[in-house]
């Protein structure tokens, strides 16, 4: 059907024009790459949906209020492009010539995997802004959260070199590699981030030749890192021992994975300040500085 997009929005005015309600919907549906692969009938894709709703509030003239909450979600099947001659080589150094795929030029845009990579992704996003109008200087409150998981599919992470090049033609969607019971219910990637702003600011000149801002930023990230890598294949993965591998037998109880968890977390503290004179002959001077403190602990483990 090719390309689908569909989008809405829908504005609430009410109150006598002291709150507006927004409400906004994406939709998006594609053949993501156009890869498709000689070994597998799936076909690529990639769909999005988005929705955000938004709040403008004004009690009285003096203060301003927006608020903002989005939610996005993303789910994608891809197959990695590969050219080539169909090379030997992969876990038997002796297997004949094409025997993961038939040879492919570039412009073919084919892939050889059996199954798809599949990639799903969710996000949150609130921020606040509150603005106060007081003796000409305006005082401004900005925040926000966002919270951001990636998920990598059950047949995708694990084996990614050799799904993608097909150098095991026994490791099907039927016959997977074994995954950690933790991967069926924890994101790969997890993410999580708020910021606060107090600014204060004139509103006209002080004095009728001054400006300035004043104020204090805070961010705090924390990220979560849980994915599992191959270490090796055991004698008896491909066939018995005793011959030469056979990357058409893939038997996964001999396979060893590797857990890798890799937290972090980071803050930011920083004061901020500007001036801006105004002088005459229509020139202008800004002066102005920030002072940043900057922590990032964490750590990679490795576990087999």
């Amino acid at each position: 059907l090719g390309n689908t997009n569909e989008n809405a929005a829908v504005n609430l005015p009410i109150i006598q024009d002291k709150l507006a309600v927004r409400f906004a919907g994406l939709f998006d549906a594609d053949d993501l790459d156009g890869v498709k692969s000689v070994n597998s009938s799936a076909s690529p894709y990639n769909h999005t949906y988005d929705g955000r709703f938004s709040v403008r509030f004004e009690p009285i003239d003096a203060i301003e209020a927006n608020v903002m909450y989005q939610h996005g979600y993303w789910h994608q099947n891809q197959f990695s492009q590969v050219e080539g001659p169909g090379a030997p080589g992969g876990v038997n150094p002796n297997a004949p010539a094409n025997y993961n795929g038939p040879p492919i030029s570039a412009t073919e845009r084919h892939g050889v995997q059996t199954f798809p990579t599949t990639t799903r992704s969710r996000q949150d996003i609130v921020t606040a802004q509150l603005d106060w109008h007081v003796l000409d200087q305006l005082l401004t409150y900005d925040g926000s959260y966002w919270k951001y998981t990636i998920e990598n599919g059950a047949l995708g992470t694990l084996t990614q070199q050799g799904i993608s090049a097909n150098q095991v033609p026994g490791m099907t969607a039927a016959n997977p590699v074994p995954f950690e019971p933790f991967q069926f219910d924890t994101p790969s990637v997890t993410q999580h981030t708020q910021t606060q702003e107090l600014r204060l600011s004139s509103e006209t000149p002080i004095f009728g030749f001054l400006d300035y801002t004043l104020g204090g930023f805070f961010r705090y990230t924390k990220n979560q890192v849980d994915t599992v890598q191959l270490a090796t294949f055991f004698p008896g993965a491909f066939g018995t021992p005793l011959a030469a591998p056979d990357p058409f037998i893939y038997n996964p109880k001999y396979t060893l994975p590797l857990l890798v968890q890799s937290p972090a977390a980071e803050k930011e503290y920083s004061e901020f300040a500007n001036f801006t004179f105004h002088l005459p002959s229509n020139t202008e001077l800004a002066v102005g500085g920030r002072h940043v403190k900057y922590e990032k602990a964490g750590y990679t483990e490795a576990t087999l």
